[in-house]
């Protein structure tokens, strides 16, 4: 069972890896640690094995699908990062949007001064 679970693992790593929309991602993620998933049924089948085999199985799995997870949720991160870069490019330097931006941060990084009260009141 733990060779099996490694070759799922492994041959997991290419199909998130190719992955290029959150929702190919979305369907990889389904298909390695979703309700039918190959590792849910190896997980079935862990009432068959005596106890020290069914305690490193159990393990091997638990790990499998963390190490799984994780890969999902890093690919996801780049893809959103992906996603955010489309959605709101960086302008270009000397572009009107980047002299804004110079101006609104200098802005806000100066000091407010404080009010002075004035004579007349």
């Amino acid at each position: 069972m733990i060779d099996e679970i490694r070759a799922i693992t492994a041959a997991a790593e290419p199909q998130v890896a190719g992955a290029a929309t959150l929702d190919a991602l979305a369907d990889v993620e389904r298909s390695l640690v979703g309700k039918g998933s190959l590792l849910v049924a190896l997980k079935k089948q862990l009432g068959g094995l005596d106890a020290d085999e069914r305690r490193t199985a159990g393990g091997a799995l638990n790990q499998a699908q963390a190490d799984l997870r994780a890969l999902v949720d890093a690919r996801r991160a780049e893809l959103e990062a992906v996603a955010a870069r489309e959605e709101f490019p960086r302008a270009a330097p000397g572009s009107s949007i980047e002299l804004l931006r110079r101006a609104a941060w200098a802005w806000a990084s100066t000091p407010a001064l404080p009010l002075q009260p004035s004579a007349d009141r």
